[in-house]
């Protein structure tokens, strides 16, 4: 039990790099325009035009927050790898469709 928790703790904070690269590029340019998104009025087409730091960002925003309303604490690399195929297949497929609406149907 203790190494599951162990292996847990390491995969989470391996996680979250990607996140922190992300953010710390993008802080100095967010902080000083006051940026602010509304996650849940996001279309796929806003999230399909943004690029690099900023997509990845918001797709680690997304799962986490999906995450969140399942209260699900696991991160399964192969099934948000998965759903994240599904995201864009989605938002290819209808670009104005809300972005936290694809993710809940991706993620089921």
């Amino acid at each position: 039990m203790k190494t599951k928790k162990i292996v847990f703790a390491v995969t989470m904070a391996l996680s979250f790099l990607p996140a922190y690269s992300a953010v710390a590029a993008e802080k100095p340019g967010a902080v000083e325009s006051g940026l602010k998104v509304q996650f849940n009025e996001m279309t796929c087409g806003e999230m399909l035009v943004q690029t690099g730091d900023t997509r990845d960002f918001t797709m680690i925003f997304m799962h986490g927050v999906i995450n969140g309303l399942k209260k699900d604490y696991l991160f399964d690399a192969v099934k948000v790898s998965e759903a994240t195929d599904k995201v864009y297949d989605m938002c290819v497929a209808d670009t104005k469709a809300n972005l936290l609406e694809v993710f809940e149907k991706a993620r089921k």
